[in-house]
């Protein structure tokens, strides 16, 4: 079964590179739990985008990377799993991109209604994620196409 091998490989990614970044502090510009959010919602089905939902939750959180970030995240994330089910009859890049960024935005205006604050620290370094995002999404579409 296509779906399920792929929703293994992608937990089993997401656990290897949080483990790795977390063991050797490397912080790349790379979102491995958007990155499979992605692949499962526009691909397969959104109920296997929330399974490894749940399951990245708990590999940050059995690796001791949980921040009370993730709460806020959570449900935005929910969000975009349901908006790209949605428009997955669209441009693969287009969809993943544009839901990433506005992404970004919720999690600003959230962070700045409930908080009273903007972190500008995090501003260059989601920049340079996005710009990765696009790079990886890009590839994996041309390569999609050969299939």
């Amino acid at each position: 079964n296509l779906p399920l091998c792929i929703l293994i490989s992608l937990i089993i990614v997401d656990y290897l590179y949080i483990f790795y970044s977390s063991r050797y502090n490397i912080n790349l510009p790379f979102d491995s739990t958007y990155f499979g959010i992605v692949i499962l919602s526009y691909y397969f089905d959104y109920k296997l985008a929330i399974i490894y939902l749940v399951s990245a939750f708990f590999i940050r959180l059995g690796l001791g990377k949980f921040s009370s970030a993730h709460f806020i995240k959570q449900p935005i994330m929910l969000f975009v799993i349901f908006l790209i089910t949605v428009f997955n009859s669209l441009n693969f890049v287009s969809v993943a991109i544009a839901f990433y960024i506005l992404r970004f935005i919720i999690e600003y205006l959230i962070k700045f209604i409930l908080f009273n604050q903007i972190d500008f620290e995090r501003f260059g370094n989601r920049f340079f994620s996005v710009i990765t995002m696009y790079i990886v999404f890009v590839i994996l579409q041309n390569i999609q196409r050969y299939f």
